[in-house]
């Protein structure tokens, strides 16, 4: 089920930002073609990330102070939701696989600008820190 949701996510984006969402897109249909999915599905393929430096945050898609219900016009607590859903199963995959990994699941917080700000300046430096490290 997980996997249909990614995809709808993408499909989704696809049909808003005005992409052909009949195309064939950046990942593969779950459903219409499920070994081409099987293939990049990275909850699958989570022992490949072995070695890497991985880095998952998300929010719960709640607000955390008073004047963030500007931004529940949007829609964004369901994404955020969502997306909440999708780091916690490629966090449990990802233990089940014994990947090492930081799991970032901070709570309050939506889809957009103010929280991806917070996420860049979190991951940015580890980011830096596993280029230099290799």
């Amino acid at each position: 089920m997980g996997e249909t949701a990614f995809w709808a996510a993408f499909y989704g984006q696809a049909v808003c930002d005005g992409s052909d969402p009949t195309g064939a897109g950046i990942m593969p249909n779950p459903i219409a073609d499920p070994e081409a999915w099987a293939a990049i599905d990275p909850v699958a393929g989570a022992a490949k990330l072995r070695g890497m430096s991985v880095y998952l945050a998300t929010g719960d898609g709640t607000v955390c102070q008073p004047s963030d219900v500007q931004y529940l016009a949007y829609g964004i607590p369901a994404a955020e939701a969502a997306v909440k859903r999708t780091v916690d199963e490629m966090d449990a995959a990802l233990r089940a696989a014994h990947v090492r990994h930081t799991m970032d699941a901070y709570g309050c917080g939506l889809h957009w600008w103010p929280w991806w700000q917070r996420d860049l300046h979190v991951w940015w430096p580890r980011m830096m820190a596993a280029m230099h490290h290799r």
